[in-house]
């Protein structure tokens, strides 16, 4: 059958499912509303029945899934959701845990900023890159930082959050309890903002009526268009702030490349000449020549593609970490059957060899000696030997490894059974194959 990857963007406003071969073409979609307001619950059920109709609709075709990626506002650690301003009853979430109990396939998680970045790294503006910052001008500001072809996540996976970078040490205050945040000028809240402070010393009079408080970015943006002078002296404030945050990243990261993406990049050339002059005038010089500034290409298809990418790029780990095992020394293991809920394995151990010391999250195993030889057993770091003919059982979470002390080889028919047995349920605490002594 033919492949593909389920690749999810979950945003405050839309939630866009797409089906999307390894090659990067998106060959079938979804769009709709995700109304965060009604609750996670809700918003989830959305999120399980786009999916289900995808694959209902393609399987006919000869169509099977591979893998799903997920992108969702947030702080994102190990599949859980810290901390979502915009969905403030996801803190603390374990979405990763919560959606492998109904798929049974191979899941990542990613922070939907970093799933935009990699849609343009695959399909993008940064195809031809290794080294660039994406930076999404929307209602906030959303960023991802790409270095040598891959997201930098930081110690807790939470990294590149460049919208709250202090560009203005005495700005305003920002939604994410800072001040002078970049995403406090560069966004469309931003640019609401700055037109209330300028509509209350008197700018547009006789322009708008009385009753108009503020403006939207897109009012800001249709009176640059016709020529407004304080219209676009707002876009050169923010493209004065938006510059100091990319001198700053460029500083930091050598970066070859800075995209910009969103709605607010709409009005590029309203904010970008002072943008460009900020570089200029505070980054080192070297880099700033080197450094170049182009818009987004994937427009909304960037999430659904990045988070396909983010699985992509998983599913090519895990069969890279599968070749590299296949090539130690510690003997080999040939898959005898399978279904969806069991596998079969013969495991030989060479002589003086070991196994990593692992646990599964969503299976169970049984182990049977079948041929001469000794199996030293750990299991939760209690030790037994199992000779031909002997079994034992390996319970789920358990931690174990399999010793071979012996100068034969041993064989194993190991029987793993559970919700789900994909390569990426092994946890391995000493990733240490190879000989035990």
């Amino acid at each position: 059958m033919k492949e593909y990857i389920i690749g999810i963007d979950l945003g405050g406003t839309n939630l866009r499912v797409a089906a999307i071969t390894r090659d990067g073409e998106i060959i079938q979609k979804s769009e709709s509303r995700s109304e965060v307001h009604r609750g996670r619950e809700e918003v989830l059920g959305d999120v399980l029945k786009s999916v289900e109709e995808i694959q209902k609709s393609l399987q006919p075709k000869g169509w099977r899934p591979v893998a799903i990626g997920f992108g969702v506002p947030g702080l994102i650690k190990e599949g859980v959701v810290v901390q979502s301003p915009n969905f403030p009853d996801w803190d603390d979430f374990d979405l990763k845990a919560y959606l492998e109990n109904h798929w049974n396939l191979p899941l990542w998680i990613e922070n939907d900023a970093n799933a935009a970045a990699l849609g343009e790294l695959w399909k993008g503006a940064g195809k031809e890159s290794k080294h660039f910052c994406c930076l999404t001008l929307g209602t906030g500001v959303g960023s991802g930082i790409i270095v040598d072809g891959r997201i930098l996540h930081g110690a807790d996976g939470m990294a590149g959050e460049a919208g709250h970078m202090v560009v203005d040490p005495e700005g305003p205050p920002c939604g994410c309890g800072g001040y002078g945040c970049l995403e406090t000028y560069a966004s469309a809240t931003g640019l609401e903002r700055m037109s209330k402070e300028a509509l209350r010393r008197g700018a547009f009079r006789g322009k708008l009526p009385d009753n108009v408080h503020e403006l939207s970015a897109e009012d800001l943006h249709a009176l640059a268009k016709a020529g407004d002078p304080e219209a676009r002296q707002i876009f050169a404030q923010m493209g004065r702030y938006l510059g100091i945050g990319l001198a700053n990243l460029i500083q930091i990261f050598n970066t070859e490349l800075i995209i910009l993406g969103g709605g607010v990049a709409d009005s590029w050339e309203y904010f970008i000449p002072e943008t460009e002059k900020q570089i200029q005038t505070r980054a080192y010089k070297a880099l700033a020549r080197r450094v170049k500034i182009r818009r987004a290409l994937c427009g909304g298809d960037a999430g659904v593609l990045g988070a396909a990418y983010a699985a992509l790029q998983g599913l090519r780990d895990l069969e890279e970490n599968r070749r590299r095992r296949d090539e130690r020394p510690w003997g080999r293991w040939i898959l005898l059957d399978e279904g969806t809920n069991y596998k079969v394995k013969r495991l030989e151990v060479k002589p003086g060899q070991r196994l990593s010391l692992q646990k599964h999250q969503y299976r169970a195993e049984h182990w049977v000696v079948v041929e001469e030889g000794t199996a030293q057993i750990t299991l939760d770091g209690n030790q037994m030997e199992l000779h031909p003919n002997e079994a034992t059982f390996i319970p789920q979470g358990g931690v174990h490894r399999i010793t071979n002390p012996g100068s034969k080889p041993v064989v194993i028919i190991e029987v793993q059974y559970g919700t789900y047995l994909g390569e990426d349920d092994i946890t391995r605490l000493q990733d240490d194959y190879g000989r035990a002594n």
